[in-house]
Parts: structure tokens; C-alpha cells; sequence
């Protein structure tokens, strides 16, 4: 049968349907139900970008997407300062902030030493972000203006966030990046009473336990249902430059969903507390 009779034969079946119009119908409110679904499927917190809605993986999990204007990548000495500066204008107006820190790692002489550091906060309104991806690579033998190594300005930096008392830091298996920091601030300690560590919290939360610790990724999906966190680009590969951006994205993503868990963690313990008031018997009077 040629390609013409096929049509010909498609359009009579069409034309001769009694009930063509409700079948167009049932067709369109299927499709609209199937829209809706994928576009309520990520939690409203969560969708940081058009495109979290139009993409998908294979098991029907919406990829949390950075939007890569509200990245900045940061090289040298005078970008440091500007992060600081944005930090302490923060904490002059809501008194403590919590920073998302991660790191990825590349190997250099055939030694693991760290590539980014990625830090992400809230801006006043706290529904915008911004990420911050520090190329630790460029401050390894630059030197500044002031003949200062740019290593020690970023170890002078790295020290100030860790001990400043009004600055959380939300990390996650924590013990890696600690010991990959430590090649660039030799006496590197962070301050225990700052620094968060959401892989413990969410232990402790009931997701995962001791000796079977959760990832990053299995957090977020537990949290968050129907949104999920791509780690494809985890192994690739972190020393080239520029980082393309898919790596961009993958990168600030790592360290920005570290305050949504936080978030989501502390809404649910509080929530649990106040059940808990609830239930309790009344004082005696």
C-alpha cells in the first residue's frame, strides 16, 4: 500500500468517526493532565529554573538545574574580597547566615588536590541564591599585585569563613574535602561548633544510618520526592579549563542544595517538636 493510500485511508477513518470531536477532546484533557503532572512533580522551593520543568531522567525524576546567572566564577584576589564583602553585608542584616560548601577534586602529579571550591548563600530576598565556584587551581602559583602568594589569600579567606561565629557552614562527608584543604592551609581545623555536616544530620534524621552512610544524592530524593541531583559529571574532568557548562551547573548544584536540605531538615524536626508538644498531656494546675 503506498504512503499516499495510507493517508487518503487515515483521513476517511477521521472523516467517518461519528464522535471525532470527543475523541480530540479526551485527547487534549489527557495531555493536560500530563502536563500538570510533570510541572507539580518538583516542590515550588525547588524550581530554580524553567528547565526544571521540561527535563527528565529515566526513572521520571526532575533534575534540580541551576540557573548559571546566579553563578560567579571566582580566580583571583579581588574576587575573594568581593565574596566576603557580600557576606558581611548579609550578616549585618539577618545577624547569622548559613553557607552551602563543597569541593571537586582533580589529580595533579598523580596526587588528589582540589580543583573548586563552590559556596552558596541566600541573598535579602530569601528565595534568590547565589553560587560562588572559586578555581583553586589559579590561586596554586599566581601572585598577586602585593607579591602575596594567592594561595595564602585563599587560605587566609578559607580560614576567615570556617571560624567567623556568625557564619554556619553546611558541608556533607566532610573528612575528604577536610583533609584535600589541608594542602592548602597546612593548619586547617575548622571551627566544630560551625561547621554542619547534613550527612550526620540526616542519619540522624532517619535517612541512612552509621556504617551505611546515605549520599548526597539519596538525601535529596528522600527529601525532595519526585526531584533528584545529576552526578554524572562527578568523575569527569575537573583540571580543564574553562570548565564547560554542564560542569558549571553540576558544580553549584553540589553546594546550593546543601541549604535546601538544611532547610528541609530543620522545617521537619521543627514540625516534629511541635507534634510533640501537642501530644504532651497538659500541666496540672
Amino acid at each position: 500500500v503506498s504512503e499516499s493510500s495510507d493517508i487518503c485511508l487515515l483521513s476517511s477513518l477521521s472523516c467517518n468517526f461519528p464522535d471525532r470531536e470527543r475523541l480530540e477532546k479526551a485527547k487534549k484533557e489527557k495531555k493536560d493532565k500530563r502536563q500538570k503532572e510533570i510541572s507539580s512533580s518538583p516542590p515550588s522551593s525547588l524550581l530554580l529554573h524553567d528547565e526544571s520543568h521540561a527535563l527528565a531522567t529515566s526513572c521520571n525524576l526532575s533534575p534540580f538545574i541551576v540557573p548559571l546567572e546566579t553563578v560567579q566564577w571566582v580566580q583571583d584576589a579581588l574576587g575573594l574580597i568581593r565574596i566576603k564583602q557580600t557576606l558581611q553585608t548579609l550578616i549585618v542584616h539577618l545577624e547569622e547566615i548559613s553557607v552551602g560548601i563543597d569541593t571537586e577534586w582533580t589529580r595533579i602529579d598523580q596526587v588528589n588536590c582540589i580543583s573548586t571550591i563552590q559556596i552558596a548563600t541566600r541573598q535579602m530576598d530569601k528565595n534568590a541564591h547565589t553560587t560562588w565556584i572559586i578555581d583553586a587551581l589559579a590561586f596554586r602559583s599566581s601572585i598577586s599585585a602585593t607579591s602575596v602568594s594567592c594561595q595564602d589569600e585563599l587560605s587566609e579567606f578559607l580560614m576567615w569563613l570556617f571560624h567567623h561565629t556568625q557564619i554556619v557552614c553546611l558541608v556533607f562527608s566532610f573528612s575528604e574535602d577536610e583533609k584535600l584543604l589541608r594542602h592548602i592551609i597546612p593548619d586547617f581545623s575548622p571551627s566544630t561548633s560551625r561547621v554542619l555536616d547534613l550527612q550526620q544530620l540526616s542519619i540522624s534524621n532517619g535517612i541512612g544510618r552509621a556504617g551505611r552512610f546515605p549520599s548526597l544524592r539519596l538525601v535529596f530524593e528522600r527529601l525532595f520526592q519526585g526531584s533528584t541531583i545529576d552526578k554524572s559529571l562527578q568523575r569527569s574532568d575537573w583540571s580543564a579549563r574553562p570548565l564547560h557548562e554542564q560542569q558549571l551547573r553540576y558544580a553549584a548544584a553540589d553546594a546550593l542544595v546543601l541549604l535546601l536540605i538544611h532547610d528541609q531538615i530543620t522545617a521537619s524536626s521543627h514540625s516534629h517538636w511541635i507534634a510533640g508538644q501537642s501530644d504532651d498531656p497538659a500541666p496540672a494546675t
